[in-house]
């Protein structure tokens, strides 16, 4: 039988958290001399530790769902300690063949799907009507069993990862892992974001094989190993666009939250004190390694600056439309005749020349005033059940029942209607401008690597055959080519120390593409034509231009893969191209010097 007995605890007010106290925030306090008002570093370094800092401190507000607010109901994104979904979880990663485990698994999947359901009706209730429906918890159901599943198989190449001899991690490190990532794992899964186990395994794997390669074993490897599983809390983007550049700071939040919990502080002084290191800050490492913008070249133009002249069209009909950015905020255009777009620029891509930290170029104090003044959604809103009309005259226990999916449409539309002509009532935590403004080089030395590691793996980890299914209204073609640009720009903002190894990627990723295509038009020249005696970067190029052929993807006589767009979905020929796709891919990150197979 089993002895957790499931009982909902996904609506904040009903719930309990554990975390760390919001108001004793001082994330960077070590990284501040003592002897005079300014972080060391640069001061434009200061003033974004102190807007991180002032930022978290609201974010962890809103992942409690406001617990101990009477006034704001949100949902617990992260739930508590004690929850029996966080219990269950735990059991079933680090005893996956018990029998006793194996009973929880239908309370537990029972449980994301509650919490998730909640998490996407108040989303819904918020944003409108085009957000349709509310869900009863039964509609996340699949989702949740799909998680599960891909949380055992992937916990087992990460159990084989981690015990590799050459990164000298303990047992009792596999277990603090472990218990991490019960811990977090639900937070994933109840933001929505739908390649969350896939990916962050996947770059929790390469950042410890990149920390490695930059000098860290023991405890410091394992830092960057929990930085890569937990850096993509990331809702759809549809619910909130500004969310691909704010979740940094999310899972800042989050692992700042759990490390400072009594369970994490006893596992954390246990493996520190059987591998002998003293004086490793992990917690406070790993939150401040997660802080600071380690997002793409895409986003850090398009989401962060943003081009007044060039909004955004999403190729979905978003409920959540996008902002205009810092740029747009300030009405400065997306040119060096902008003093916003030079400085920020700088510094976000100061970490591709390995430029000193010390040395990164200060924002003007004038132009960081500026950009003070403005601020990106995390997208983790709640209700603030005061500024309801009296009229409506609800409860909050008739709130609840209806972001549970067990009210009545009426009663769903009325709530609707009431948001919608009254924002004072939507709770929406935002993260300041300054906030993005740092990049891996500024990270305290005790959590640098892990920081250095985690924009390796998470850009080389850019993955084809997801950017192709993903696609609206496009091509495969398309899709392919936009793949092309996104990467090529990923590998050459990495850090200075993994530009050489990334370009030997870049080629094998490629090439792999072409094998994909060879095998789907039954074209074996492709393949054979290819040169691997010319230059790395002629190679590259080479490929490059050969992958803009849509020949490639034509069979002779029969379909244009190319032609094919993934979003109409039931088409047998659209299956098969993401099939090839993905298995090319996969041959190819297992076994490239370049990625999984630079050991």
């Amino acid at each position: 039988m089993n002895p957790i007995q499931f009982q909902s605890s996904a609506i904040a007010l009903q719930g309990r958290f554990q975390g760390a106290k919001n108001d004793s925030i001082r994330l960077f306090h070590n990284s501040m001399p003592q002897d005079q008002a300014r972080f060391s570093g640069t001061a434009t370094r200061q003033k974004v530790y102190q807007a991180i800092e002032h930022d978290i401190k609201g974010i962890q507000d809103s992942l409690t769902g406001w617990h101990g607010n009477p006034n704001i109901l949100g949902v617990e994104y992260l739930p508590p300690a004690n929850a029996p979904v966080i219990q269950g979880l735990h059991r079933l990663i680090s005893n996956p063949d018990s029998i006793s485990s194996q009973n929880l698994l239908e309370g537990v999947i029972k449980e994301l799907a509650e919490y998730r359901t909640n998490a996407y009706n108040l989303q819904s209730l918020i944003l409108g009507e085009k957000a349709g429906t509310l869900h009863p918890s039964a509609d996340s159901m699949a989702e949740a069993r799909v998680f599960i599943s891909q949380l055992q198989i992937k916990m087992a190449v990460l159990h084989n990862a981690l015990s590799q001899p050459q990164y000298h991690i303990s047992p009792a490190g596999i277990k603090l892992f472990d218990y991490f990532v019960a811990r977090t794992a639900p937070t994933l899964f109840i933001m929505g974001y739908g390649d969350a186990v896939d990916h962050c395994s996947d770059v929790s794997r390469l950042a410890l094989q990149e920390a490695y390669h930059l000098g860290d074993t023991g405890p410091k490897a394992l830092q960057a190993a929990l930085v890569g599983w937990i850096h993509d809390p990331k809702l759809r983007s549809d619910l909130s666009f500004s969310n691909l550049a704010t979740h940094p700071l999310v899972a800042s939040a989050v692992a700042n939250a759990v490390f400072n919990e009594p369970e994490m502080r006893a596992l954390v002084s246990h493996y520190l004190a059987e591998s002998k290191v003293k004086g490793l800050e992990m917690g406070q490492n790993i939150a401040q390694a997660l802080s600071i913008n380690n997002d793409s070249e895409w986003v850090n133009r398009n989401v962060i600056l943003g081009d007044p002249d060039k909004p955004i069209r999403l190729p979905y009909a978003p409920l959540a439309q996008a902002e205009p950015g810092i740029l747009g905020f300030l009405h400065q255009p997306a040119n060096e005749a902008s003093p916003v777009y030079r400085s920020v620029l700088n510094r976000l891509f100061a970490i591709k020349d390995g430029v000193d930290p010390d040395k990164i170029e200060d924002i003007p104090s004038g132009t960081a005033r500026q950009i003070a003044t403005t601020s990106l959604s995390t997208g983790l809103r709640g209700i603030d059940l005061r500024q309801l009309p009296k009229s409506l005259a609800v409860s909050r226990s008739h709130v609840e029942k209806v972001i549970q999916g067990k009210g009545t449409a009426e009663e769903a539309a009325e709530l609707r209607s009431a948001l919608a002509g009254n924002p004072k009532a939507i709770v929406d935590p935002r993260v300041n401008g300054l906030s993005l403004m740092s990049n891996a080089l500024e990270v305290p030395e005790g959590g640098r690597n892990a920081a250095l590691a985690l924009d390796i793996a998470d850009q080389k980890l850019l993955s084809y055959h997801k950017l192709v299914s993903s696609g609206q209204g496009e091509t495969a073609m398309i899709r392919l080519a936009s793949y092309l640009g996104s990467m090529r720009d990923n590998i050459n903002n990495l850090p200075q120390q993994a530009h050489a190894n990334g370009k030997i990627w870049l080629r094998d990723v490629f090439k792999s593409i072409l094998v994909a295509a060879s095998r789907l038009t039954h074209q074996p020249n492709l393949i054979s034509a290819l040169d691997s005696s010319k230059p790395l970067e002629q190679q590259i190029d080479d490929l490059e231009a050969t992958l803009k052929r849509p020949s490639i993807w034509q069979m002779p006589g029969g379909i244009d893969y190319g032609a094919l767009r993934p979003d109409q979905k039931g088409d047998p020929n659209i299956t098969r191209l993401i099939d090839a796709l993905k298995a090319a891919y996969d041959e190819a990150a297992n076994v490239s010097p370049g990625m999984f197979g630079h050991t």
